[in-house]
Order: C-alpha cells, then sequence, then structure tokens
C-alpha cells in the first residue's frame, strides 16, 4: 500500500492566545489549525485531503438504471 500519509490536526483553535498558537506553531511545523465553531483551517483541511488521495486508485461506479418500474 505504499506510505501512509497522516495530517496533525490541532483542534479548537478559536480557544488559542497569539503566543500560545505561536509556541505550537514552532513545535508542530505543518499542522492545521481548525475549529468547528469557527470554521478555521477546515477549507485547508478539505483541500489537503483531496490532495492526498490517489486518483489513479479511485473506484468507478456504474450507475444502472431499471428497464421498467414497478406498478
Amino acid at each position: 500500500l505504499g506510505e501512509i500519509s497522516r495530517l496533525l490536526l490541532l483542534n479548537k483553535a478559536d480557544n488559542l492566545d497569539p503566543e500560545r498558537r505561536m509556541d505550537l506553531i514552532e513545535k508542530y511545523p505543518g499542522a492545521l489549525f481548525i475549529s468547528a465553531v469557527t470554521g478555521e483551517g477546515l477549507t485547508s483541511l478539505a483541500l489537503s485531503v483531496i490532495g492526498r488521495i490517489d486518483w489513479s486508485r479511485a473506484i468507478t461506479l456504474e450507475t444502472v438504471a431499471p428497464t421498467s418500474l414497478p406498478q
């Protein structure tokens, strides 16, 4: 399967004072700060997840419509 991609998420970013945020940035470079309350970081999280998907391995689904509907 290859290497497993990982994301470090730091939740409740809305509760951080600027000094603590800077400490965490230095300690965990590349971590994403997120907050469900304010929505901070959620777009970055979604884009990061999408960017890590190996689209060459994506499953293609075929939709088949019935030829007749039940009465």
